[in-house]
């Protein structure tokens, strides 16, 4: 299989990188402008760093790929607007960068999150049926990324990842030594939400609902275009339509 991972030098990414190599997959990184290699420094991967705002570039590296981990992103930001040039937009020019190999369009795999869905208004369980209701803007830029991915279904085969929050090696608070789930770590996560919006402290911040990006087996509820099931990634490659990855 031939893999682009955009933001692949990052914490889940490169961690990504690494079972994708491992797997004997070939395997490319797209990253920012002026962005360094970092954990992928000595992994035999092609390097792109072009960042997300050229379709043209976009368009070259996708020659002949069968899927796109599109991991980019941003979970914080100064200003708003950066959240959605970056997660909203970057994502549409990865979509229309596929859109324009028409039948051999590779699949994109969006990396979404939890804060897409927001919590559930009535106090039922979260499920795929939840109407979404984000409580910050970083939720509400995925929340939109995927709805790009929506709009392209019919041209590129896509799927949804909403993860929880993640920690583990090379993880910020991880590495600075700040236990997952605690008062340091929610305040370093805490997002400027929509006006009268701020993200609560409940349930859902727990350490026990967190993920580590080696829990291959644990990846969460993939959901790709009108279809449902619990998919480790790879799998989710493989059933997306188009073509079918090589091995």
């Amino acid at each position: 299989m031939k893999a682009i991972v955009t933001g692949g030098s990052g914490f889940i990414g490169s961690h990504l990188i690494e079972a994708l190599v491992a797997a004997g997959h070939e395997v490319a990184c797209v990253e920012r402008v002026g962005g360094t290699k970092g954990w992928i420094e000595e992994l035999p991967v092609g390097w792109e760093p072009i960042g997300l705002s050229d379709v043209g570039q976009l368009r070259r590296v996708l020659e002949g790929v069968d899927v796109v981990f599109h991991l980019a992103g941003l979970t914080e930001a100064i200003r708003p607007a950066d959240l959605y040039e970056v997660n909203t937009v970057g994502t549409s020019n990865v979509l229309e960068a596929a859109a324009t190999w028409n039948g051999s369009a590779p699949h994109v795999i969006l990396l979404s999150s939890l804060a897409a869905i927001g919590p559930c208004r009535n106090g039922d369980a979260l499920s795929p049926d939840t109407i979404p209701f984000p409580l910050s803007h970083y939720g509400n830029s995925k929340l939109l990324a995927e709805a790009v991915l929506h709009a392209f279904s019919d041209r590129v085969p896509t799927t949804v990842v909403r993860l929880p929050s993640t920690y583990g090696p090379r993880e910020r608070a991880h590495d600075r030594g700040l236990a997952p789930g605690s008062e340091h770590d929610l305040r370093r996560r805490r997002g400027a939400g929509p006006p009268g919006c701020r993200p609560r402290e409940g349930e859902g911040r727990r350490t026990d609902l967190l993920l580590r990006p080696s829990d291959a087996d644990h990846m969460g509820r993939l959901r790709g275009s009108g279809r449902r099931g619990d998919w480790t990634a790879p799998e989710a490659a493989q059933r997306g339509g188009g073509r079918r990855p090589a091995d």
